[in-house]
C-alpha cells in the first residue's frame, strides 16, 4: 500500500506537471492553422456539439461538493459527535476536570460545512462573521471559545493549498488516496490538541479543552473521502433564558 507521504508527492508532481510547457502538449500557431474555407464548417460544428453537450445530465460527474461526497447522513454525525464528546470528557476527566453538556447550538456544525466548501482554515466565516458572532447569531446566549482542526491531503512542500490537493484525489486513474477514516481523525486531532499544541499554537487548543469554567461544547463535523474537519465551540452557559433571539 501506498503510503499518505507517497501520495502526497504524487499529487504534487502531477500538479506540477499540469502547470509547466511541454513541447508535447503545446501547439504552436503552425500546427493550429486552418483554410479559410473551413472555419465557418468547424464553428458551426462546435456551436451545435456545444449545445448537446449543455443538454446533457451530469447526475454522474464526479463533484467534490456533491451531497454524496460528503457530510453522510445525520445519524453518522450524530455518532462522530458523541465520539468526540467522549474524548473531550476523557481528556478532561484526567486532569480532574468535569464533563461537558453537549450544546445544541448549531454555529459549530454551519461553520463546518462552510470550511470544508472552502478548504480554508479559519475561525471566521466567509462573510466575515467571528466565532461568538455565529453562535449569537444562533441563539447562542453564553460566552464560547473556539477550536477548529483538519485533517486532508496537503502539498508535498507545506502550501496550504488543501482544496487543490484534496480534489486531485478524485482523479483515480492517475493514483490512490486512502479514504479517510473519520473516528481516526478525530482521535488524530484531539490528541495533537492535547499533546502537540504547544509549537504551533501556544496550548491554546488545549487550554480550551481544559478550561474549568466551560460547561457545554457544540461540535461541527464535515467530511468527504479525503478531507475532513472538526469545530469545536466550548461554552460558559450558566443562564437559561425561555427567549429567542429574533434574526
Amino acid at each position: 500500500m501506498v503510503n499518505m507521504i507517497e501520495i502526497v508527492k504524487k499529487i504534487r508532481r502531477f500538479y506540477c506537471m499540469n502547470n509547466t510547457k511541454n513541447k508535447n502538449i503545446i501547439f504552436n500557431e503552425k500546427s493550429l492553422y486552418m483554410p479559410s474555407k473551413y472555419q465557418p464548417l468547424i464553428v458551426g460544428l462546435f456551436l451545435i456539439v456545444s449545445l448537446l453537450i449543455h443538454n446533457v445530465p451530469l447526475s454522474n460527474a464526479s463533484n467534490p461538493f456533491s451531497a454524496n461526497e460528503y457530510n453522510d447522513s445525520s445519524d453518522t454525525i450524530q455518532a462522530l459527535k458523541s465520539f468526540a464528546l467522549s474524548r473531550i470528557n476523557e481528556d478532561r476527566a484526567e486532569h480532574g476536570l468535569s464533563t461537558l453538556l453537549q450544546s445544541n447550538n448549531t454555529a459549530a456544525q454551519i461553520h463546518a460545512n462552510e470550511l470544508l466548501q472552502t478548504k480554508t482554515i479559519s475561525h471566521m466565516t466567509m462573510d466575515g462573521f467571528k466565532p461568538y458572532m455565529l453562535y449569537s447569531l444562533y441563539n447562542g446566549t453564553g460566552y464560547i471559545q473556539q477550536n477548529v482542526g483538519q485533517i486532508s491531503y496537503v502539498l508535498s512542500n507545506g502550501g496550504q493549498n488543501y482544496y487543490k490537493a484534496s480534489d486531485l484525489c478524485n482523479d483515480y486513474k492517475r493514483f490512490y488516496c486512502p479514504v479517510i477514516d473519520q473516528y481516526k481523525a478525530i482521535n488524530d486531532l484531539e490528541y495533537s490538541m492535547i499533546h502537540n499544541d504547544e509549537t504551533c499554537c501556544n496550548n491554546g487548543h488545549k487550554n480550551n479543552i481544559l478550561n474549568m469554567f466551560h460547561t457545554h461544547v457544540s461540535i461541527g463535523i464535515a467530511f468527504n473521502k479525503y478531507y475532513f474537519v472538526m469545530v469545536q465551540n466550548f461554552e460558559n452557559h450558566y443562564l437559561n433564558s425561555d427567549l429567542k433571539i429574533l434574526k
